[in-house]
């Protein structure tokens, strides 16, 4: 079943949970085939628990309340927001030369700028995308599904690196650059990389 999160919320119907019990639910959030690259959706729950009955003799306000409800008086005790991301599968294109580094951090404006005005109508070049955030590494021996390493993959090609610090968990506290990840740096004669490739980094301070 599809729902439209964005006009129908969906609600969980939680029973009775007595104290120390848990109660699990559970729902599958997918995104379609033409969803575009970087594109981003935030999904935020919230937690109510229905107001408990007030004691006789004691008033609350419930101005704020609507009155027309089917659902009893609710309180928020928990709400959390997590943002979704589309980030690519590293996948090999024939006769590509290129392979642009992006990470979470990559908005869908310069992913757009980069892929479309920049690689292919002006410059007219195939080109690969590698995701840092989504493989967690730049380590030239790192195997990639194909069972390819990625010193294999970034052969012949120059690496295009966007260098927008990013968190390898929303629980971080840490920001790091794709470059923190690149274990060996990107000089030829210690990255661990094929003389070949050649490394273009963008907007780095470090």
């Amino acid at each position: 079943m599809e729902i439209d999160l964005v006009t129908n919320p969906m609600l969980f119907d939680v029973p009775e949970i007595a104290p120390g019990d848990t109660h699990d639910s559970k729902a599958r959030l997918s995104l379609g085939k033409d969803t575009p690259l970087y594109s981003r959706m935030a999904l935020v729950m919230d937690v109510f628990i229905q107001s408990l009955t007030v004691p006789k003799g004691i008033e609350i306000s419930t101005e704020n309340y609507d009155q027309d409800s089917r659902m009893p008086p609710m309180t928020v005790v928990q709400r959390r927001k997590i943002e979704f991301i589309c980030e690519p599968k590293f996948e090999e294109q024939d006769g590509s030369k290129v392979v642009l580094v992006t990470s979470y951090a990559t908005t869908r404006t310069q992913f757009e700028t980069w892929t479309r005005f920049v690689l292919t109508e002006t410059l007219n070049l195939e080109y690969e995308v590698f995701s840092v955030s989504r493989y967690g590494t730049l380590d030239p021996l790192s195997t990639l599904e194909n069972g390819k390493t990625l010193c294999d993959v970034f052969r012949n090609k120059l690496i295009i690196v966007l260098t927008e610090k990013f968190k390898e968990n929303s629980s971080d506290k840490e920001w790091i650059s794709p470059l923190k990840v690149l274990p060996n740096g990107c000089m030829q004669q210690t990255s661990g990389y094929d003389p070949s490739t050649r490394w273009l980094i963008v907007g780095s301070n470090d």
